[in-house]
């Protein structure tokens, strides 16, 4: 939501090892800023020019989602046994081409596979969900940089489940295979 100066690196980021593009742009429901829920700041014309040549589902959500809501919607558009690497849009990959290339080319038998993600997120104390407006708009940016669940291939019984909030921790979302801890995030 509203991320038209980022999306377009994360799109771009993985842009050779994808045959076409699910965009779920929605303000997650913990977001305090006021709005539509859709993107106001050009997102969509970014995300159409980062995908150019590959095919694109654009979605905006009827209503506010949280995190792991807006990733089972993505996740819905595909088929069973169909593979997807989701990226938020402040998150790059990482990894060395030939490196994604091997992986690709035999991928696991696993629900999920971790990639080096570089990713930006709002600095906050406390619980992320309390977080007031005000807070939000001015909370420094950090960086992050390290392996997370990102390629997962869709199955009946593989969905994200909100994760339970804990003080400075902001984890909205956790892969479960049925009612087992497949990785989190």
């Amino acid at each position: 939501w509203n991320e038209a100066a980022l999306i377009a690196e994360s799109i771009r980021s993985v842009k050779a090892y994808v045959d076409r593009f699910i965009v779920v742009d929605g303000a997650f429901s913990t977001n305090p800023a006021d709005g539509p829920v859709g993107s106001t700041d050009g997102q969509r014309a970014v995300v159409e020019r980062a995908c150019a040549g590959r095919p694109l589902t654009y979605i905006v959500p009827p209503a506010r989602l949280e995190e792991h809501e807006a990733r089972n919607l993505s996740l819905s558009r595909l088929a069973d046994g169909e593979w997807a690497f989701l990226l938020d849009a402040d998150e790059i990959l990482i990894a060395d081409r030939l490196v994604m290339l091997e992986l690709l080319a035999s991928l696991p038998e696993a629900g999920a596979v971790s990639v080096p993600i570089y990713s930006t997120a709002i600095l906050f104390q406390g619980y992320a969900d309390e977080m007031s407006r005000e807070d939000f708009e001015t909370a420094p940016i950090i960086s992050t940089c390290g392996h997370q669940p990102r390629i997962v291939r869709r199955s009946p019984d593989l969905h994200y489940q909100r994760d339970e909030p804990r003080p400075g921790v902001f984890t909205h979302n956790v892969l479960w295979r049925a009612d087992e801890l497949v990785e989190g995030s």
